[in-house]
């Protein structure tokens, strides 16, 4: 069975947001607490072992996106400073180094198209590199 819930609490000024989609197991969870927002996606996929990672931090304004697979294998790190995203994808063994700049997509918009929450996924987790499509 496939099923989306989504699901907005506030808890003694705490915004909690849970989207869960039983198809491919995507969860995203998001916290708001003392002004410092955390989005946490899970993704389980079939030809995956194990589960990749996603942890957004805000602080002080600047945007920390981690991404990992278990094995760590593949390193994202998306920094937001200024207005300017910046994304960095690396290979364990330096052999893949990128840097992309993201102007028109938000940043939230970025991690649902990640793991193909909203439409097709931009990182292709079954190669063994990483693709971005943008």
């Amino acid at each position: 069975k496939d099923s989306d819930s989504k699901g907005l609490k506030t808890v003694r000024g705490v915004s909690l947001v849970t989207v869960k989609t039983v198809r491919g197991v995507s969860l995203v969870t998001v916290k708001t607490v003392r002004g410092v927002s955390l989005v946490t996606v899970k993704t389980v996929r079939g030809v995956i072992r194990g589960v990749s990672l996603v942890t957004v931090k805000t602080v002080r304004g600047v945007r920390l996106v981690t991404v990992k697979t278990v094995r760590g294998v593949r390193l994202v790190t998306v920094k937001t400073v200024r207005g300017v995203s910046l994304v960095t994808v690396k290979t364990v063994r330096g052999v893949s180094l990128v840097t992309v700049k993201i102007w028109v997509l938000p940043l939230i918009e970025f991690l649902f198209r990640l793991f193909g929450i909203n439409g097709a996924p931009i990182l292709n987790f079954e190669k063994p590199f990483i693709y971005i499509y943008i």
